[in-house]
C-alpha cells in the first residue's frame, strides 16, 4: 500500500511510504521495488528488503526526487516473497504551480519587406503552445486573448460566459485548423453544460452555481450566450431559454429607472444599463418588449452606453430609424467609470458593444472607425484588461468582420521548420500553429499592397518561481498558526501536524466604491494536504463573510466583497480574515506558492506574497 499526495511539483524531494502486510507465515522475507516509467521522478533506490518472524506489517521508505519537466508521473510498486506477489500502480500529476504566461513578439511588415523572428523557449519549463498571427488590422493579440479567458481559473456567471462566447465567432476572423475547431466546441459545450448549475427556479441566474441572489448583468449575459451558441448549432436545452425569458420578460416590465437624484451615479447608470441589455436581448430572442423599448427611449436623458445597447434592440426588431435616431441623440450623457460597478464596465467595454450596435444597424463608416478603436486597444500588449472586456471586444469584432471588411486580401509567405507555406488570406487574421518550429526562427514576407501586422504568441509556465511581493489598494498578511492560534513557522513542520494558514486582507485605499468580487487565491505545498471542514467536519469555519468558496486537490479561491464604509471614509482598518486547515501530510521538501489578492474586474487592487521552500520532517 503506497501513499503518495495528490499532486508533485518541480524540484520537490520526498519520501514514498510503502506499507507491506504479510498475511500468511510462509513470508518471511519481502522484496519491495519501486519503478518510475515516465522519467518525470527520479527513485534513489528502487529496490528494498524487509523481514517478518510472523504475520504483520511493516513500512519501508523511497527518496524521491522530481525533475523540471511537468506531465503525469506513474508508478509501479510491488513486493514479492514466500511466493506471493502484490502490486500497485499510481499515476500523480507533476503540475507547475506557477500560473501561465503568454510572450508576444510582435511586428510590422510593409509590402516587399520580410520581417524575421528568433524565439526564446528557455523561459518556460513547458512551452504550451505557439502560434504566428499575421493580420491586416492593428493586432488584438488573439490567441493570448482567448487564452487568457479559457484559462481563468475564477469560474463565476461572467467569467464563465466571457470565456466561452467569443469562440462562437472567432472562426469569422480567422481560419481554424480542425484541432482549433475541436476544441472550442469542447469549451463551448462545457461552458453550455456548466451554466446550468447556475440557473435558479425563477429563470434567473445567480453569480455563483447554488447559490441564492439574482444576477441581473451576469444573468442577461449568460442568457444571450446560449441564445447566440444555439444559433449557431449548440445543443442548448429549450427549456433553460424558455425560463430565461419568462424572467427576463417579467423582470424588463416591472423595471424601475430610479430617479435622477441618487446620490451614487453608478447605480443610477447600471440600473439603466442592465434595462438596455436586457431589451437587447429580449429582441435578439424574438420577444421584443415594445412597451418597454419605448419606455426607456422616452426618458429625458439616458446615458450614450444605455441608449447604444436600446438602440441594437430596435435595430434587431427591425426598427432601424429607431436605432439611427438613439445613435445619434446629441442629448444622451457620457459615463464616467471610476470602478466597474454591477456591469463589470468599462470605456472599452462600451465601445465594444457600440460596434456591436452599429454592427446590427449596418452604419459601416462608423463601424469601421469604431472597429479599429476597438482592435488598437484590445491589442495593446502591455494592459490589463478584464474577463468582460477581452470577451465583448472579440465578439463584437468577430460579428463585425462577418457583416463588413477591414481591408484587402493578405498575401504573404511563412518560413519555419525548414518550409515554405505561402498564404493567401480574405479574412482579417491569419493563425499558424508553429509548436516545436517556433525555436528554428520564423520568417514572414509580405507580398500584398497593404502593411500587416506579425506577431508569435507562445505561451507556458515560467520555470522561475520568482514572484515579487506586490500590494495596490490592499495588503496581505499571512501567517500559520496552530489549532489553538498561536504562530508557527511553515517552513519546517513536523509530519503529520495539523495547522492553519490565515490570510488577512487589508483594504488600505480610501477610493470611494466597494471592492466587490475580490478573488483570494491560496495554492498549498504538495506535502500539505487540505483538510475540507466543509466535508469532514473537522474543526469549523472562523473565516469573515465568504460569497463562495473552492476547494480543490492543492489550492483554495475564496471570493468576497469589501464594500466601501459610507459612515466612515477612513476605511484603511477595513479587513477579511479566512483561514484554510491543512495537514503536515508527507515528508520532504516543496515549494510553497506566492498567495494572491484581486479584484477580478480591476487590477487596481491587487496584493501578492511571495512563494518560498518549505520542509515537512519526521
Amino acid at each position: 500500500m503506497p501513499t503518495l499526495p495528490r499532486v508533485l511539483g518541480p524540484g520537490e524531494t520526498l519520501r514514498l511510504p510503502v506499507e507491506v502486510f504479510a498475511m500468511e507465515k510462509s513470508v518471511n522475507n519481502a522484496t519491495v521495488n519501486v519503478r518510475e516509467t515516465s522519467g518525470l521522478v527520479s527513485v534513489a533506490s528502487g529496490s528494498n528488503s524487509l523481514s517478518f518472524s510472523e504475520p504483520g506489517q511493516k513500512m519501508t521508505y523511497f527518496d524521491l526526487k522530481v525533475g523540471n519537466k511537468t506531465g503525469v508521473a506513474k508508478f509501479n510498486i510491488s513486493a514479492t516473497g514466500g511466493g506471493e506477489t502484490a502490486t500497485s500502480e499510481i499515476e500523480i500529476e507533476v503540475r507547475n504551480p506557477n500560473p501561465v504566461i503568454t510572450r508576444v513578439l510582435d511586428g510590422t511588415i510593409d509590402p516587399g519587406q520580410t520581417w524575421t523572428q528568433t524565439a526564446k523557449s528557455t523561459d518556460f519549463s513547458d512551452l504550451e503552445a505557439a502560434v504566428l498571427e499575421i493580420s491586416s488590422i492593428p493586432p488584438i493579440n488573439l490567441s493570448k486573448q482567448l487564452d487568457y479567458l479559457i484559462r481563468y481559473p475564477h469560474g463565476c456567471i461572467e467569467q464563465t460566459t466571457s470565456a466561452a462566447f467569443p469562440q462562437l465567432y472567432v472562426d469569422l476572423i480567422a481560419p481554424l485548423t480542425d484541432k482549433q475547431q475541436q476544441e472550442i466546441r469542447k469549451n463551448v459545450e462545457a461552458a453550455i453544460a456548466k451554466l446550468q448549475n447556475f440557473q435558479l427556479s425563477s429563470g434567473g441566474f445567480s453569480y455563483w452555481a447554488g447559490t441564492s441572489e439574482i444576477a441581473d448583468w451576469g444573468g442577461t449575459y449568460a442568457g444571450h450566450f446560449l441564445m447566440e451558441a444555439k444559433a449557431r448549432g449548440y445543443a442548448v436545452p429549450q427549456q433553460l431559454l424558455d425560463k430565461w425569458i419568462e424572467y427576463q420578460t417579467k423582470t424588463s416590465r416591472t423595471w424601475e429607472p430610479g430617479t435622477d437624484n441618487d446620490p451614487h451615479g453608478w447605480w443610477h447608470h447600471d440600473n439603466e444599463m442592465s434595462q438596455a441589455y436586457r431589451l437587447y436581448t429580449l429582441a435578439l430572442a424574438g420577444k421584443p418588449d415594445l412597451p418597454g423599448m419605448n419606455r426607456l427611449r422616452e426618458k429625458k436623458t439616458k446615458y450614450e452606453s444605455s441608449a447604444s445597447l436600446l438602440a441594437a434592440a430596435f435595430a434587431t426588431a427591425g426598427k432601424n430609424e429607431a436605432a439611427r435616431d438613439l445613435l445619434n441623440d446629441a442629448t444622451n450623457k457620457k459615463f464616467g467609470y471610476t470602478w466597474w460597478g454591477y456591469t463589470y464596465g468599462s470605456d472599452l467595454r462600451d465601445l465594444a458593444l457600440r460596434l456591436e450596435t452599429l454592427t446590427a444597424v449596418g452604419d459601416n463608416k462608423r463601424g469601421l472607425e469604431t472597429a479599429l478603436q476597438v482592435a488598437t486597444q484590445v491589442g495593446d500588449a502591455a494592459r490589463w484588461f478584464s474577463t468582460q472586456e477581452i470577451g465583448t471586444c472579440l465578439r463584437a469584432l468577430s460579428k463585425y468582420a462577418k457583416k463588413a471588411t477591414f481591408g484587402e486580401k493578405s498575401d504573404f509567405v511563412i518560413k519555419a521548420g525548414g518550409r515554405e507555406i505561402p498564404v493567401n488570406s480574405s479574412t482579417s487574421y491569419y493563425l499558424y500553429p508553429l509548436g516545436d518550429e517556433v525555436s528554428g526562427g520564423v520568417s514572414v514576407k509580405n507580398l500584398s499592397k497593404q502593411k500587416l501586422y506579425s506577431r508569435i504568441v507562445m505561451r507556458g509556465r515560467p520555470s522561475s518561481a520568482d514572484v515579487p511581493a506586490e500590494s495596490s489598494n490592499i495588503s496581505l498578511a499571512v501567517r500559520y498558526t496552530d489549532l489553538k492560534g498561536s504562530a508557527i513557522d511553515p517552513g519546517k513542520l513536523k509530519q503529520g501536524t495539523d495547522f492553519l494558514a490565515e490570510v488577512t486582507v487589508t483594504r488600505t485605499s480610501a477610493m470611494r466604491f466597494d471592492f466587490n468580487e475580490l478573488a483570494l487565491s491560496q495554492i498549498f505545498a504538495s506535502g500539505w494536504e487540505i483538510l475540507n471542514t466543509r466535508m469532514n467536519l473537522v474543526g469549523g469555519s472562523t473565516s469573515d463573510p465568504m460569497d463562495y468558496q473552492d476547494v480543490r486537490d492543492d489550492r483554495v479561491f475564496t471570493y468576497f466583497d469589501m464594500p466601501f464604509n459610507w459612515s466612515n471614509d477612513k476605511n484603511a482598518s477595513q479587513s477579511r480574515t479566512y483561514r484554510i486547515q491543512l495537514n503536515a501530510a508527507y515528508a520532504g521538501k516543496y515549494y510553497l506558492p506566492a498567495v494572491a489578492c484581486e479584484a477580478m474586474y480591476d487590477n487596481r487592487i491587487r496584493a501578492v506574497q511571495p512563494g518560498k521552500w518549505i520542509e515537512v520532517v519526521n
